[in-house]
């Protein structure tokens, strides 16, 4: 029995992982990733919830969109979706954030660590 286990687990492993991946929370890029051209504004809304300001966060979700981008601020950088006249997604981008800081300044910080 012990030796049927033993042999059985490598198949199992890779099932065992995807269904652990499946479980993670998805990131900023993998819901970006499920918005595709034509979603209406409440669509966009589900997967990436409320944008931190701006139109679609002040009006109902039914409202339509302003024609231009609409953005949403993560930790990780700032994603944006462009709408039409009729309230449908035309494209969507993302702006990753970066430090504005100096190699000099962050390797100075970095040593001065305990």
């Amino acid at each position: 029995m012990l030796l049927l286990v033993l042999l059985l687990m490598p198949l199992a492993a890779p099932f065992l992982i995807a269904q652990l991946v499946d479980w993670l929370p998805d990131t900023p890029d993998d819901k970006l990733n499920r918005i595709e051209s034509g979603m209406s504004a409440n669509q966009v809304l589900e997967i990436l919830g409320p944008p931190a300001g701006g139109p679609l966060a002040d009006g109902p979700l039914g409202k339509i969109p302003p024609v231009g981008p609409v953005s949403w601020g993560f930790p990780e950088g700032v994603a944006y979706v462009y709408f039409d006249s009729e309230g449908k997604a035309t494209h969507k981008g993302w702006f990753e954030h970066t430090s504005e800081r100096r190699l000099k300044d962050r390797l100075r910080d970095w040593l001065a660590e305990p």
